[in-house]
């Protein structure tokens, strides 16, 4: 038996090839029916590819363009909070499963160009920020550790290289300013490398060491929180690196004396983006793939209902073949190589589709999404891999049922000219395909009608505040390093000269514009009770406003009087 294997393969491997060259001469005799078949394909399969490709780069893709992604993981404190920059310092030469901590900040910054003055994204990172995450330089070279504080040096991404300054290599070793201070290029991180934290594109990367200049405080007195990937080492899974970093979280519990009671450290892995939005990203994804995979079923289907109008047309073909002793198992095969290669072709088609839709999606949605996002849609290897599985899975779908079908009349049956008495004419199957066609697009069109309501009656919800004619202007002094008198002028001087502006009715200040996603959190601190009895301290949100903010806003004062006017002495306001 052993020695006829080889033999075997082989006579399958020929039969396969036979059933291929059958099932493609068949298809060049009903060109109308192999077109409208694929075609129909290639639209259910290339609505499952295009969404996967979405949900795909939102929820799956690890971090591009470094070494190693499987290796790193996100650093949250509780369940999705990016850690304070103290922290993220104990963690990273505190734990030993970590090969290496990096941590990432989007700092608001300016550039001065031929007299103009452009905003800025910059990536404020540890000065081995590039050795950790293994990434290669496009140009020159990047910063590896020991950054001197005497020598500030900047990387820029590879987009704003080419986008910028046209990809030439002459900016390596210029100067560049951003804010106030003059940082020296040094090189070009990769093409393929944005950022260690989804959706973010910034423009340069600045090492903490000489990040003063720009977040107008030292990193080490610093407040902020910073988004934190770690690598694990060679001999670290996730769970024994999550074990140690318990255990170390308790010591700086315990060594905090109360002000980090209650914290808990949780590590996920670096995969899509952070787990702030990755419940409500995934709650949508999920959506999506249902929908897509209700047009998937219809698509299916049709092509069925198509191939057993078409079996009734093959009907003495088949029963020729059963007469000269064709096996039903054997023709079973054949049908089935056919509605293989029908999928494969359509799914063909659909990942070249979706390759081109993915580029027109993120062209559009470039046009109503900040500059600072990335958006990557293009298929990878992952896509790939699920239209090949989505294409092999609806082969079976729509070519399993008709192909039995075709196969299990008796010889006599199968001969005999007339349609309508074989059984093909008329068919309980076929017409619960076209019945289960007409359910799926009524319950589709019922809820794309329902999702498009909900979207108008979303638009017309109360905010509790008037969004008509508010305009958000980003100031950031932080940088600016001004006294407490010079700050309060300038926002005093801003407040008094648009407020002077023909057509305006009303202006304010605030840190936090309202449904920007941004807030500021404080501990309530109970007066008379000691601080080792106050166990998980409530927190409270708040914003730091000027006057005429509940006017500007259109909020009415229920009771009361607005604020005073307080200016705070720096930070960014709107």
């Amino acid at each position: 038996m052993k020695q006829d294997e080889p033999g075997h393969v082989h006579v399958g491997m020929d039969n396969l090839i036979s059933d291929l060259r059958y099932a493609v001469r068949t298809f060049v005799r009903n060109p109308g029916f192999a077109a409208i078949a694929i075609m129909s394909l290639a639209l259910g399969i290339g609505v499952n590819v295009v969404i996967f490709s979405v949900v795909n780069a939102v929820l799956a893709r690890p971090i591009g363009g470094v070494a190693g992604a499987d290796q790193l993981v996100r650093v949250y404190r509780g369940s999705h909070s990016p850690l304070a920059y103290e922290d993220f310092q104990y963690f990273r030469d505190s734990v030993r499963s970590f090969a290496g901590v990096v941590a990432e900040r989007i700092q608001a910054v300016t550039t001065e160009r031929g007299g103009e003055v452009a905003p800025l994204q910059a990536a404020v990172v540890p000065d081995d920020y590039f050795s950790t995450l293994g990434v290669a330089p496009a140009a020159g070279r990047l910063f590896s550790g020991g950054v001197s504080p005497s020598n500030p040096v900047v990387v820029l991404s590879h987009r704003y290289w080419s986008h910028d300054f046209g990809g030439d290599h002459a900016i390596i070793g210029s100067t560049l300013r951003l804010n106030d201070a003059s940082y020296t290029v040094v090189g070009v991180a990769s093409a393929d490398f944005t950022s260690s934290v989804a959706l973010w594109n910034p423009q340069v990367f600045v090492p903490f060491s000489v990040a003063r200049p720009i977040l107008g405080v030292a990193p080490a007195d610093w407040n902020g929180s910073v988004y934190t990937t770690a690598r694990l080492g060679p001999a670290a899974t996730r769970a024994s690196a999550q074990a140690e970093v318990d255990v170390r979280t308790s010591q700086l519990v315990a060594a905090s004396r109360g002000a980090r009671d209650g914290m808990t450290v949780r590590l996920d892995d670096a995969r899509g983006v952070v787990a702030e939005i990755r419940t409500p990203a995934a709650v949508v994804s999920t959506f999506l793939m249902v929908i897509v995979g209700l047009v998937l079923l219809i698509a299916c289907a049709n092509v069925a209902n198509l191939l057993l109008t078409r079996a009734a047309a093959r009907r003495r073909e088949i029963g020729v073949r059963l007469a000269i002793g064709a096996s039903r198992r054997r023709l079973v095969r054949q049908l089935l190589t056919e509605s293989l290669l029908l999928a494969v072709a359509g799914g063909a088609l659909a990942f070249v589709a979706a390759i081109e839709a993915a580029r027109a999606l993120a062209t559009v949605l470039a046009r109503v999404v900040p500059a600072d996002v990335a958006l990557s849609f293009v298929p990878d290897g992952r896509v790939l891999a699920f239209t090949v599985a989505v294409s092999l899975v609806t082969a079976l779908v729509f070519g399993l049922t008709p192909a039995l079908q075709s196969v299990r009349r008796d010889l006599v049956t199968a001969l005999r000219d007339d349609g309508e008495r074989s059984g093909y004419g008329r068919s309980r199957l076929r017409s619960g395909l076209v019945i289960g066609q007409v359910l799926l697009c009524t319950v589709l069109v019922a809820g794309s009608m329902l999702f498009v309501r909900s979207l108008a009656n979303a638009k017309a919800l109360d905010p509790g505040f008037v969004t008509a004619g508010i305009v958000d202007i980003p100031i950031d002094l932080g940088p600016r390093r001004l006294d407490s008198l010079a700050t309060a002028t300038f926002y005093r001087r801003v407040l008094d000269e648009t407020r002077a502006i023909g057509g305006v009715e009303a202006a304010t200040l605030a840190n936090v514009v309202p449904l920007s996603g941004s807030n500021n959190q404080t501990t309530i601190w109970v007066e008379g009770v000691s601080t080792d009895k106050q166990q998980r301290l409530p927190q409270a949100y708040f914003n730091v406003v000027a006057t005429d903010y509940l006017k500007t806003l259109g909020i009415p004062l229920v009771r009361g009087r607005d604020v005073e006017q307080r200016l705070p002495r720096s930070g960014t306001l709107r």
